[in-house]
């Protein structure tokens, strides 16, 4: 028999631990010397320790305060934290007398962290306890919920201590793996009737009881609380003096009975006693865990009373598994309403509850496995929410009314010009439609409690400007002006933050950064301390992102220099070509041609920093910046230079031939830097939407009625933005673009190609006029040159110029266009054709060479190409018919509303002769459309084909007028090429016909 239990045992007990090696020792054996031959591990069990970052104390019972572990989890904590539960298994060791005992034990989580932090659901769980030290015959295996064999020491987590050392005579409550198998072995021999016997001679010898039997003991309740009133629920209310009595007198009764804690003499006790079934709790709890871990699960459900396992619990140990509605509760009541852990300092997260033998007791189910304390518990932490500067760039110069009572030494302040800070605000924890609900909190240096809310920057709802990767931009507003300003940033020169940004910074073009902190704009600065974000009730501990702010700089100031930025004028005409003839607008915005000017053209919109949905907000009224180069582009006049000559005007000399300039050296020069900026705010730079028609003064001297006697070209290095900080740099990106004249290497155009770029010039009463296309090359610096026509070489001097014919064929006319000798030109103008869809510019006349540009080294021809418009294979697009006919007055009513049973009658008519006959039906599903009606057969037919649908399942609605939406979907559903590209119309987004119309 004892080989036979052995063999059952050790089938279910494939030992495991952390430490493998340990049993490469030589083998135990059995009592009667056989070897015991111990399966190989087939996995292992990951012991989970308590993180580094959590402290525990264990504080003892006193007295009506039940005892308690308190977790603190310590400052600078990041990410998860592991709490152990093994010191509960220590402090319940000599504590809890029988199988099935339980204590009151209070768990308690203190934060330090500054996190917030919750119970991760399904982290309850049993883990292995570290078995490095222990000796083989010291550990049991037991079946944990994920599959794994969990290694622990047989102690009085099991079974209590008193029983261990009456059953085996004794001191240690750690028995040897042979003394277990003998009490198997007994039990198997003599029946389940010896655990009764042991059972009840343990219990009185514990409780100075003499009962001969189990039915005995739980005989004697039930008699006592005969004469005890009983209510709901099996609770029965006594007096203080009979409880008294009862407590006196049964003393191991009352182990199992319920009553509130605080009560004194005269008071009226409530007292639970469930149904009679718990008094044997310990034993039936003993009973199932002994016998399913020796036999198996099929041996759990074993019980010694009618009313069935009741041991807290209404199910067997093989229950206690992942998935089960137990296993739920478990995180019930670690997750309680949803609390969490708040990132103040000092906060607590408490857990009340009785803990078993078998885990802890919660509402009436055991929550954790049936045989140790070993289990730890995670607390993940609660996603931060994040606030970002948003990344910015300036000039320096502008002004911003949002550090005006600021003063010191530091920035920003009332003379900055940085423009007030916007911010990108985030949580994994937080839905996108939440956001907006954040609330800020803290507490000044004067001890005021102090809340911020969220605005969104550029206005509600659509209006609310997207930066980078469509994150919204939100301005940190004061909830209560009364206590706090709005919330800014502070500025470092550097990107680790460590050393503030002062003037001195600016002055010497350093790059600064912005840090978020919540601070405000008066002198306390940043003395706010103690801050969270709440949305819901939900607190949540906040990290703080860094933003750049790049600083660019202007050779001119707000205070000394020449003015160096106008505002932009908008024509009356909304095409760059109608604008650039807008005289008055030109008249505007040059005053009289006698400074820079920008005109953009009308619906002209802008955005911060190029940001695509970034809505430049207030009158919408930018400025161009007109500035000087700097002076690291100026030479040092040596040998091969002028003193004062720049470095673009050397490459441009040096790179004459490619350009198609003559006699540079003849030449005079003017370098300027051109940008768009929002002069209100800082002078952050701002993108426009469209072509803008740009300005140029004419050089001293030059005026209108005389320009004709010159030649201009106007010259522009791309992609040489006010980004470096050394001379070095500066001529390194200058020859890149020299290097890449007209952008010859074929790159994408952006504001970041490096090229040299010859620009057509149109000479007006307002100045030297160009095209800049933000889109594409955008602003840089630009470079001027001009000499005196050679009269007597011919009508333009030294210079040679070509023509460029365009041959439309049939398409759009264009007049033809002169250019400098070696001019690139893009061939970008897109003619239209009636029938006929452009495929493109050709440089002959057959159309076998498609290009799209064209190098001017001679008079040129280029020749448009076109297809024939398609049209879809079920409309006939060759025959004419009479499709569209009067009404019953035989009027066509021009003017009327087109409705729905027309739109599908018309498109019937267009319809080839084949397709109409593959769908041709006088049946649809439209209640609405009678048998009989005129329209009845192509509303049908369409349907069929899926041209058409209904407004319901049911309903066509054929007099109804047809909306714009749905004549775009009846007319795209003719084409089997889906749309995917971005909305080509402001107002469809989200409209069910958004894809037709596009």
């Amino acid at each position: 028999m004892k080989k036979r239990v052995l063999s059952a045992l050790l089938a279910l007990s494939t030992l495991l631990t952390t430490a493998p090696a340990a049993y490469a020792a030589e083998p135990a054996t059995q009592s009667d010397g056989a070897e015991i031959d111990w399966p190989e591990p087939t996995c292992t069990v990951d012991y989970t320790p308590q993180s580094d970052t959590v402290s525990c104390e264990f504080v003892e019972e006193t007295g009506d305060a039940p005892a308690k572990l308190v977790y603190t989890i310590q400052e600078g904590a990041e990410g998860d934290q592991v709490l152990e539960l093994s010191k509960l298994a220590d402090a319940l060791a000599d504590t809890v007398q029988y199988p099935g005992d339980a204590a009151q034990f209070d768990i308690e989580i203190h934060n330090e962290s500054g996190n917030s932090y919750r119970y991760k659901p399904g982290s309850f769980t049993l883990a292995s306890a570290d078995t490095s030290g222990m000796e083989q015959s010291e550990l049991l295996p037991v079946l944990g919920y994920d599959g794994q064999w969990i290694p622990f020491r047989f102690t009085s987590s099991m079974v209590s201590n008193q029983m261990l050392k009456d059953l085996f005579n004794t001191s240690s409550v750690n028995i040897s793996l042979e003394q277990i198998v003998t009490l198997y072995d007994t039990l198997a021999e003599e029946g389940y009737d010896s655990l009764t016997n042991y059972f009840v001679a343990w219990y009185n010898k514990k409780n100075s009881t003499d009962y001969a039997s189990f039915d005995a003991i739980m005989a004697v309740a039930p008699a006592f609380f005969e004469d005890i009133q009983k209510g709901n629920a099996m609770k029965f209310s006594c007096t203080a003096e009979q409880f008294t009595e009862l407590e006196e007198a049964h003393p191991e009764v009352m182990r199992w009975a319920y009553f509130p804690s605080g009560k004194g003499p005269g008071d009226t006790f409530q007292l639970k006693w469930p149904e009679s079934g718990l008094q044997t709790a310990g034993y039936d709890g003993w009973y199932q865990s002994m016998f399913a871990f020796a036999f198996g699960d099929d041996m759990a459900n074993l019980s010694t009373s009618s009313s069935g396992h009741t041991s807290c619990h209404e199910r067997g140990v093989g229950d206690y598994m992942e998935g089960t509605d137990l296993w739920e509760q478990t995180d019930a009541y670690f997750c309680g309403d949803g609390q969490a852990l708040a990132p103040e300092s000092g906060s607590v997260l408490s857990y009340s509850g009785k803990w078993a033998l078998d885990g802890p007791c919660i509402r009436n189910a055991y929550a954790n496995y049936e045989f140790s304390f070993y289990g730890s518990i995670t607390l993940e932490e609660v996603g931060p929410v994040t606030i970002t500067p948003v990344d910015m760039t300036l000039y320096i110069g502008g002004s911003s009314d949002y550090w005006e009572d600021v003063d010191g030494t530091h920035l920003p302040d009332a003379d900055s010009g940085i423009p007030a800070p916007h911010f990108y605000v985030e949580s994994s924890e937080i839905p996108a439609e939440r956001l907006a609900g954040i609330t800020f909190h803290g507490t000044g240096a004067d001890g005021t409690e102090k809340s911020w809310k969220l605005a969104p920057y550029g206005g509600e709802g659509g209006q609310q400007a997207i930066g980078e990767d469509g994150r919204k931009v939100w301005d940190i507003v004061s909830a209560d002006p009364a206590t706090a300003a709005d919330a800014s940033c502070l500025y470092f020169a550097d990107e680790a933050c460590t050393i503030p940004a002062s003037t001195d910074n600016i002055a010497g073009n350093h790059f600064t950064h912005l840090y978020a902190a919540i601070s405000t704009s008066d002198a306390s600065g940043a003395g706010n301390t103690g801050l969270y974000a709440e949305v819901n009730g939900q607190k949540y501990a906040l990290r703080y992102g860094v933003g750049t702010l790049t600083v660019r700089s202007v050779t001119n100031d707000a205070t000394g220099g020449e003015p160096y930025t106008f505002d932009a004028v908008h024509s009356a005409h909304s095409t760059v070509e109608a604008a650039a003839g807008d005289t008055a607008a030109a008249e505007t915005a040059t005053d009289g041609g006698s400074n820079a000017g920008v005109v953009a053209p009308a619906g002209t919109k802008y955005t911060v920093n190029g940001h695509e949905n970034w809505a430049m907000v207030g009158d919408e009224q930018p400025s161009i910046l007109f500035d000087d180069v700097l002076s690291s582009y100026e030479l040092d006049g040596g040998a091969e230079s002028e003193v004062g000559q720049t470095m673009l005007e050397k490459a441009v000399i040096d790179n004459a031939d490619a350009l198609g300039l003559d006699n540079p050296n003849g030449r005079q020069y003017e370098s300027k830097y051109f940008d768009l900026v929002d002069a209100g705010d800082g002078n952050v730079w701002v993108k426009a939407d469209r072509q803008l028609v740009i300005y140029w003064p004419y050089p001293d001297g030059i005026i209108y009625e005389t320009a004709g006697s010159y030649d201009f070209d106007v010259f522009h290095f791309t992609g040489l933005h006010r980004e470096y900080t050394t001379n070095g740099e500066v001529q390194a990106m200058v020859n890149q673009a020299a290097a890449n004249i007209n952008n010859e290497k074929g790159g994408a155009a952006s504001n970041k190609t490096l090229s040299l770029q010859v620009e057509k010039v149109v000479l007006t009463e307002h100045g030297i006029q160009l095209i800049v296309d933000q889109d594409r090359y955008g602003f840089s610096p630009f470079v001027l040159s001009w000499a005196k026509k050679d009269t007597g070489g011919g009508d333009h001097g030294g210079t040679t110029y070509y023509t460029l014919r365009y041959e439309s064929n049939g398409g759009t006319k264009y007049d033809s266009e002169r250019y400098r000798r070696n001019t690139l030109v893009e061939l970008d103008k897109q003619p239209v054709r009636e029938g006929y869809t452009f495929t493109g510019w050709y440089a002959d006349k057959a159309l076998t060479e498609p290009i799209d540009d064209i190098r001017m080294t001679s008079n040129k021809t280029v020749y448009a190409g076109w297809e024939k418009t398609g049209v879809p294979d079920r409309l006939n697009g060759d025959d004419h018919f009479a499709y569209i006919i009067g009404r019953d007055d035989d009027l066509v009513h021009p003017e009327a509303t087109i409705t729905r049973a027309e739109v599908a009658t018309i498109f019937f008519r267009l319809l080839t002769d084949e397709a109409r006959a593959e769908y041709l039906t006088e049946t649809s599903p439209f209640h609405d459309v009678a048998p009989d009606a005129w329209y009845a057969t192509a509303v049908a037919t369409m349907e069929a084909m899926g041209i058409v649908e209904g407004r319901a399942p049911a309903v066509f609605d054929p007099d109804a007028p047809i909306t714009r939406g749905e004549f775009a979907a009846i007319a795209a559903r003719f084409d089997s090429a889906p749309y995917d590209g971005a909305d080509r119309f402001t107002d469809i987004g989200g409209h069910w016909a958004a894809e037709y119309i596009n």
